[in-house]
């Protein structure tokens, strides 16, 4: 039987507690949400599921933020973008230094 929920005025989802449990998910889990014939679903990501376009959610200092746009600024200020690849492995940078860590979506 399906449990009803009402969308609130910024678009928010309360997902029952059952539901919550059942999936294991908590505050800050990721979900995929993919619109399906009738519906929507919704699925938690895994964290190590990185690929294929899917979010892997992380933990992240604000000292590595400032470090991710200081380095932005200054490609920006020799008049070059930063590409995804580049700010990709950025990002893994940090992940490898400790500056950020993956987030269980349990």
């Amino acid at each position: 039987m399906a449990t009803i929920v009402t969308i609130d005025d910024t678009g928010t989802v309360t997902l029952p507690v059952e539901v919550r449990e059942r999936l294991h998910v908590r505050g800050r889990t990721a979900l995929a949400v993919e619109v399906v014939d009738g519906g929507v679903l919704l699925r938690p990501i895994d964290p190590d599921e990185g690929n294929d376009g899917e979010p892997v959610l992380r933990d992240v200092s604000r000292a590595f933020l400032r470090e991710l746009i200081r380095r932005a600024d200054d490609a920006n200020a020799a008049g070059r973008e930063v590409a995804a690849d580049e700010l990709a492995a950025w990002i893994d940078e940090g992940e490898a230094q400790g500056a950020l860590r993956r987030v269980p979506a349990e």
